[in-house]
């Protein structure tokens, strides 16, 4: 499959700079597949707007104890969702739309704006509750009501209220809204993702954390896992890491 120069190149740079553990002889090979995945997937997006594509790829997914288990806590407390543009993220939280959940999803505008409202009607076909990502944490924690998840995604560049954690092996400049707003709904925070397994999509999450940093980890071992499916940006200033020029 031919992929875009542009995002082969910026594969290869987070595998050189980032530990997903991926030895060095194989990374040019992991760096085609991950190019792949990202342009095959933005297809699989697009079948999203199809109803009936949509009701059938939700069905389809599988959840393990972890993800089970975060399901009933949501249930119950509500709870904050940790995650990344790993796997088919989005038809993920589709699924968890179908088991009656309410999942909220704060977003930023980006450019250009034909690109921020195509994003923004797959969100709202897939069943997403849109707010804005400045939205002030009072309005967010109002969220946190049993039956809801408010997602969080970890790997793209938070613009306020953030902290610098080392994660994937370099230093991360890391919103702390997911600490903050479980702390302050008294929620736990769960790591989750979707991966392939075995030609089967199965949605993954960890164990209830009380800290972000404990969530962080979890959700690294997902990006080792299948770092093939992780969705990298071509612009990488979008990432929370600072990449070195070349």
């Amino acid at each position: 499959m031919l992929v875009p120069r542009a995002r082969l190149a910026a594969a290869e740079r987070v595998l050189r700079h980032l530990d997903l553990g991926v030895p060095a002889s194989a990374r040019a090979s992991v760096a085609r597949q991950m190019a792949c995945e990202s342009e095959v997937h933005a297809l699989r997006q697009a079948a999203l707007l199809v109803p009936a594509r949509r009701r059938a790829h939700a069905r389809a997914a599988v959840l393990d104890e972890g993800a089970r288990e975060m399901v009933a806590t949501a249930r119950r407390s509500g709870a904050v969702l940790l995650s990344a543009h790993l796997g088919e993220f989005d038809l993920a939280a589709a699924s968890l739309v179908r088991l009656r959940l309410r999942v909220v999803v704060p977003v930023r505008t980006v450019s250009p704006r034909i690109r921020h409202w195509y994003f923004n009607a797959l969100r709202r076909a897939c069943g997403h509750q849109i707010v804005a990502a400045h939205t002030n944490l009072d309005a967010l924690v109002d969220q946190v009501v049993p039956g809801a998840l408010v997602v969080l995604m970890a790997d793209r560049r938070p613009h306020r209220n953030h902290t610098t954690i080392d994660w994937l092996g370099a230093p991360a400049t890391l919103s702390t809204a997911p600490m903050r707003l479980a702390m302050r709904a008294a929620v736990p925070i769960f790591a989750a993702a979707s991966v392939r397994v075995d030609g089967r999509r199965v949605l993954c999450a960890g164990q209830p954390r009380v800290t972000q940093v404990e969530a962080l980890d979890d959700l690294a071992a997902y990006l080792r896992q299948a770092p093939t499916q992780w969705h990298v940006p071509v612009d990488l200033s979008e990432l929370p890491w600072s990449f070195p020029r070349e």
